[in-house]
């Protein structure tokens, strides 16, 4: 079976390579070539992409592994179809149809304009078809036929690059390789020597903008020695501009700015005078300072017909004709002032942490400059005081959909100091794998119920003086108080959570997010079933103390945790990398102190240190935008250090699942090479957990996107979990062989790590509607650190009969169907 199997898979790939052979070349004419690739040689400072970027003759784009473009196959297919006077033809058809039907309705009625909408989007979509080509050709794309003249005009334009760069004597030419109907062109680039900046010359007539400027110099963009780019030019033109309107200089714009450029004078080096000319009436730049800041809170609000009050806080004067609002919490989110220059920075400041506030509709910003005064005005519309919001979708694991259903009711500015109260309840349903009594695998259900209720304040609730508030403004400072309520029902235990948490959340200037809670307070309960229980206790007679996780217990943390988006690269927007951060100490505020209670009520108590990092990078790696990499790297480590040696259920790591290990169901995979004693087939918490993805990503068309994709990983214990205090007295009980023993399987061992790592190889079929991306993923176990004989590389043992019972958690074979990319 095995060999049928890889016969029939290198019979299909010969049929690949044969049918690709012919593929593109009977779309040609006679005399014609496709432009089969393009590279360029001679390019030490450039990269090839960024070159290659500007050229205007393009091979067509590749897909991963094939050795043929199935974009110009679906564009030619269009083609054979295509017929413009049909699709013309079909549009007069549908404009008589509907316009026979709005004659005898009555005009601005409702079902006329109903009828009218219909119209224009059917007339719409046949003119699409008409402008852009059918279904294939949309999706499809045009053959790259070899163009002497395109290539002509790419080499011109590289060596125009090399030119804007500061390499004025480099020389671009071509050749070109012709094999049967294939070109492929070469680039053959001459650098030259860079022109290199030696000074920089500042003209101005203008006294305070030269004082200005020398005051800033060392945030200028041009720097001696550094090599010409015209891109520099205009970004210290920017720099010059932001400098001058955040410094008083409202009127001032980039026309103002401009340079010459001297490259004869001395070889190899140029220089740079830049130029600040004055306004056409001939006189000084004006420095404007504020000399008012009105703030209406209720602008074109309907049925408000009070007199309006004004009060004047922080030198801001409020008005309003409802006065709900504090005008002193607002005042730390406006930072323009009366009697301070104007700042273009400080007003966009204003307006997002105004807009962040989730108070208004708009928040604008306008300045009034007549008389010789700047009066600055800023006008925000509230939002509704009560919203409430419903959400209903599917939970799918392992191929079993369950509904998801959350409900939210907000009440905004609740105590007059623009706090926002949110009550929001959900209910959730999915599939998960247990052991029936016969010790065989089945699919049953797990149900989870969860209300909250958060009370945030806009500001840091801690002493500090108005001016440090001020300064925190620019961060959009929170302060969250929650009490939850949830429960989770699984096959083995009922759980239920109550919790009250205290949270300090902020936003950097470039986007990074953190939170700080200092305490973080939750009673756990657990019912266990009576084989999950038993399981626990054997567990605990060989040392294992893990049924102290689901004793009745409080938990209480201190934790922090932080994103940081490093997607800086305005060039390259496709580029992007993301690191979330984790730590948290668990009973360091209150476990000594509250000890004695816990012990008279028997509550379970747990001291540990947590921490983790999940890294992700996405590239994208075509100009079409059609082919993206994606990669992920996730480690962290748990430590219980209290008297019972224990973490709480929820602290631990876990592998395996559609957004872990897609070779494994969720939960199941490791610690290390352990291997469950038949008859149970438990979630399998570890302590560390190490975590690597790799995904290739490809547009097909239309909706449809594929995936290939590689996930390595496993969770261990550390040991510290040992002879610690336990609910059920060790004994000898069973002495059980090393793989089906957690303290010895589980755990991490540096030498051995590497080889205990589950490795899953798939692929995946993505239905990508904008609104929601639906994945069919199958894994395939690769390298399975349980199996008990040592043979760990288990890919040449796959059959064709793995793929007939996907869902079953002991196949080599996965379906992962999920909602969102797994990372």
């Amino acid at each position: 079976m095995r060999k049928q199997f890889y016969i029939t898979l290198v019979l299909y790939t010969l049929m690949v390579l044969v049918f690709s052979a012919c593929g593109a070349s009977r779309y040609l004419a006679e005399g014609q070539y496709v432009l089969n690739r393009h590279q360029v040689k001679g390019n030490d400072s450039f990269k090839e992409d960024d070159l290659l970027r500007w050229a205007k003759a393009k091979p067509n784009s590749k897909t991963l592994f094939l050795p043929f473009n199935y974009y110009v196959t679906m564009y030619e297919r269009g083609v054979h179809s295509y017929d413009s006077a049909a699709y013309e033809a079909q549009k007069q058809r549908i404009i008589s149809k509907y316009d026979t039907k709005l004659a005898k309705l009555k005009p601005n009625s409702r079902k006329y304009n109903k009828t009218l909408d219909k119209k224009r989007a059917k007339v719409e979509k046949q003119d699409v078809k008409i402008r852009e080509g059918n279904f294939w050709m949309r999706n499809g794309e045009p053959l790259a036929v070899f163009d002497s003249s395109k290539v002509e005009a790419s080499a011109e334009a590289i060596e125009a690059l090399y030119h804007a760069r500061g390499y004025f004597s480099a020389q671009v030419n071509y050749n070109v390789k012709y094999r049967e109907r294939l070109a492929s062109v070469t680039y053959n680039v001459s650098e030259g020597t860079p022109h290199r900046l030696d000074t920089v010359k500042l003209v101005t007539t203008d006294a305070n903008i030269t004082a200005l400027l020398k005051e800033h110099r060392a945030e200028s963009k041009l720097k001696k020695g550094t090599i010409y780019a015209q891109s520099k030019l205009s970004d210290e033109r920017t720099r010059i501009d932001d400098l001058l309107k955040n410094h008083g200089y409202f009127e001032f714009s980039k026309e103002y700015v401009s340079f010459q450029v001297d490259t004869l004078t001395k070889p190899g080096f140029y220089s740079v005078e830049t130029q600040i000319s004055n306004p056409d009436d001939g006189g000084a730049h004006k420095v404007y300072t504020l000399d008012s800041v009105t703030f209406t809170t209720d602008a074109s609000v309907q049925g408000l017909e009070k007199a309006r009050i004004q009060r004047s806080v922080s030198g801001i004067v409020f008005s309003s004709e409802d006065h709900r609002m504090s005008d002193k919490v607002l005042s730390r989110r406006v930072f323009i002032r009366p009697g301070d220059p104007y700042s273009k920075d400080k007003t966009l400041q204003t307006q997002q942490q105004l807009a962040n506030m989730d108070m208004f509709r708009f928040v604008n910003v306008n300045y009034d400059t007549l008389g010789g005064k700047m009066v600055a005005h800023i006008f925000t519309n509230p939002l509704d005081l009560y919203q409430t919001s419903y959400e209903a979708g599917m939970n799918v694991t392992q191929g079993i959909p369950g509904p998801v259903f959350n409900l939210g009711v907000k009440n905004r500015n609740t105590f007059g100091g623009l706090e926002v109260l949110e009550l929001n309840g959900g209910y959730s349903m999915e599939g998960v794998q247990t052991i029936n009594n016969e010790g065989l695998s089945k699919i049953d259900i797990s149900q989870q119920w969860r209300a909250n209720l958060s009370l945030t304040f806009p500001q840091f609730l801690f002493p500090m003086k108005e001016s440090q508030r001020l300064r925190f403004g620019y961060l959009n400072p929170r302060t969250k108080l929650t009490l939850g309520y949830g429960t989770v029902d699984r096959p083995d235990y009922f759980k239920s959570n109550i919790n009250t948490s205290f949270d300090y959340v902020w936003k950097g200037r470039k986007g990074n997010q953190f939170k700080f809670t200092p305490f973080e307070v939750a009673f756990i309960n657990s019912s266990l079933s009576d084989k999950f229980r038993e399981d626990l206790e054997e567990l605990a007679k060989q040392g294992n103390n893990l049924i102290n996780s689901y004793l009745p217990s409080v938990v209480t943390t201190t934790n922090f945790s932080a994103i940081f988006n490093f997607n800086r690269d305005v060039n390259n927007p496709d580029r992007g990398a993301y690191l979330q951060v984790f730590l948290e100490s668990g009973g360091l505020l209150f476990g000594n102190v509250l000890k004695p209670l816990y012990d008279q009520n028997n509550l379970e108590s747990y001291r540990y240190f947590k921490y983790s990092f999940d890294f992700r990078k996405y590239v994208t790696l075509n100009r079409q935008k059609t082919a993206r990499f994606a990669y992920r790297l996730k480690f962290g480590m748990a430590v219980a250090y209290g008297d019972n040696k224990q973490l709480p259920s929820e602290r631990y790591f876990f592998a395996g699942g559609s957004s872990s290990n897609r070779g494994w169901v969720p939960r199941r995979l490791g610690p290390g090479y352990f291997v469950p004693v038949p008859g149970t087939n438990y979630d399998q918490p570890g302590e560390m957990i190490l975590e690597t993805n790799f995904e290739y990503r490809q547009k097909l068309f239309g909706f449809f996107e594929s995936a290939l994709f590689v996930d390595a990983g496993n969770v261990w214990t550390l040991g510290f979990n040992q002879g610690g205090s336990s609910a059920v007295t060790p004994s000898e009980g069973t002495t059980l062989p090393d793989e089906n023993n957690r303290n010895v399987a589980g755990k991490f061992q540096f030498n051995s790590f590497l080889q205990q790592l589950g490795v899953t190889v798939g692929a995946g079929l993505r239905l990508d509607f904008d609104f929601m991306l639906i994945r069919f993923d199958v894994g395939v176990r690769a390298f399975d650190p349980a199996r008990p004989d040592g043979h760990y590389f288990v890919l040449p043992d796959l059959r064709w009969s793995d793929f007939k019972f996907l869902n079953s958690g002991n196949n080599q074979v996965l379906l992962n169907i999920g909602i969102g990319y797994p990372f």
